[in-house]
């Protein structure tokens, strides 16, 4: 070998070494400043807490502030394609759920991102339990009761918006059952609460998070919950599976995602850290005191977890025929 030759690969191994340490330089040191957690919805709701909550904590964690930034709007599209957009460099985190993840794929033909190729999922946070609710003096008091309804005129039921997990149970729940349902959007819980109870409405189906201190305070009467099993805040209250309703189970939830093409070192760093988080006994505690769960599962079984919600609510919405104006 004559000496260019020598020079070139020597050359070229320095600088394919100082590549690569580069590379690894920059994975070590990551997280080197704050992390942003986007919450595409306004504060206050279930998925705004538990943000707060593991933002919190991982912070704590990784030595590094994570910081929530609200940016609501079109039910979760508007912070979504946000983060989106942004570099993959894993400083820049959102939070998911069915909206704009799951059901906005099949109501928007103009989706401007694919929650499928354009984000990356890092855990599952959060189970949100749904549940059918009625006035505390109202006729029903089963669910038999409600499928018993015989009435030509449809029954109006309330949810906290279109294309919301409470919204899309209402219309799965008639489509299972033949019960004449009729949705009443509003925007969020507490507003179809109010008309809940003021006999506005007869029905709502809502996530249990939003509407557990009225079921407690007897204001409202919890008829079912969605979940596999009774819930330990409410063991009075049958499943839908045992109230004659079956193969009915729905569980809301909000989830952890990065942009695509972030590094798969980060990806990881990230799933450790917040699986750590998700499983102390204090974020365990404070996500049941919510009446939800802590899901199990890795990044690959939340992706796939991520598909089969996308195949089967839009087949919902398919059936149930649901626009969006």
């Amino acid at each position: 070998m004559n000496l260019f030759v020598r020079r070139f690969f020597s050359v070229a191994g320095a600088v394919g070494m100082t590549l690569m340490c580069g590379t690894l330089q920059a994975e070590t040191d990551y997280p080197n400043g704050p992390l942003t957690l986007v919450v595409p919805y306004a504060p206050g709701g279930t998925t705004d807490i538990v943000a707060r909550l593991v933002a919190a904590e991982l912070g704590q964690r990784i030595g590094q502030a994570v910081v929530v930034q609200n940016k609501s709007g079109a039910g979760g599209v508007v912070g979504t394609d946000y983060v989106v957009r942004q570099k993959p460099d894993g400083y820049t985190l959102v939070t998911g759920n069915i909206g704009p993840l799951a059901t906005s794929p099949a109501l928007f033909p103009n989706l401007p991102y694919d929650p499928v190729k354009d984000l990356i999922p890092i855990r599952n946070l959060v189970g949100i339990p749904n549940v059918i609710l009625v006035r505390a003096d109202s006729p029903f008091k089963t669910i038999q009761d409600v499928l018993e309804y015989k009435d030509k005129d449809a029954l109006f039921y309330a949810s906290s918006g279109t294309s919301t997990s409470p919204h899309l149970t209402g219309e799965m729940f008639a489509l299972a059952t033949g019960v004449p349902l009729e949705h009443v959007s509003y925007q969020g819980s507490a507003p179809a609460l109010v008309d809940l109870i003021a006999g506005n409405v007869p029905l709502m189906f809502d996530n249990l998070p939003a509407s557990i201190a009225q079921v407690q305070a007897g204001a409202v009467r919890a008829l079912a919950v969605t979940t596999e099993e009774r819930l330990p805040l409410l063991p009075d209250v049958p499943t839908l599976k045992e109230s004659g309703v079956q193969d009915f189970v729905v569980t809301g939830w909000s989830g952890l995602f990065v942009p695509a093409d972030t590094p798969q070192p980060v990806v990881d760093f990230l799933y450790e850290n917040v699986e750590q988080v998700m499983q102390s006994d204090k974020v365990k505690e404070r996500i049941a005191a919510l009446a939800a769960e802590v899901p199990q599962g890795n990044s690959a079984e939340f992706g796939q977890f991520l598909q089969d919600e996308i195949t089967r609510w839009s087949k919902v919405i398919k059936e149930a025929n649901i626009t969006v104006n």
